[in-house]
């Protein structure tokens, strides 16, 4: 029997999973006492005054989900890949980077008394491999999961699997 992996299987992949709640901004900002003070310093920042509510979401999603009992921490991982892809990709001032990831997570790990993320990598930039990292811990996340859909040698994919997949090719 030849297995075929289908585009849908995509949506099965931690890194899709947790970086679709950032995407699709299900965080609630309203009653996060952070929230206005930290917006208006992104705003001002050139490059983020399009995607300055989107990080800003997404901030907020993890800090509120902080809140609830058996808080996944691991989530904080994958914020800090999602918005430093944000910020490297739209930040002008790419030597800003430091000074923003560092009051982002200031602000959530400074915020209500609990400890919730730290910054997992200073001095992150393009010189410094971000997207190779990126891709290396997205990898990583996902390997059981490759595992459990590539069961068989050799398995079929559809065409966005295996664009998706073909980007690991270069390690």
């Amino acid at each position: 029997m030849i297995t075929i992996i289908y585009n849908d299987e995509l949506n099965k992949l931690p890194t899709k999973k947790y970086y679709s709640y950032f995407v699709k901004e299900l965080g609630e900002c309203n009653h996060v006492n952070f929230y206005d003070g930290t917006k208006q310093r992104i705003y001002k920042l050139k490059g983020l005054e399009n995607v300055y509510d989107k990080i800003m979401n997404a901030v907020c999603y993890v800090y509120n989900q902080s809140k609830i009992p058996g808080f996944a921490k691991n989530i904080c991982d994958f914020l800090y890949y999602w918005i430093s892809d944000m910020l490297l990709t739209h930040l002008e001032e790419k030597s800003l980077y430091n000074q923003v990831i560092m009051m982002l997570f200031d602000v959530i790990l400074n915020t209500g008394g609990n400890k919730v993320c730290n910054v997992l990598h200073w001095s992150m930039d393009k010189e410094h491999k971000f997207e190779d990292i990126k891709l290396m811990f997205d990898y990583s996340k996902d390997y059981n999961t490759y595992k459990e859909q590539f069961i068989e040698t050799n398995p079929q994919c559809y065409k966005g699997y295996k664009l998706y997949l073909e980007k690991y090719k270069f390690f």
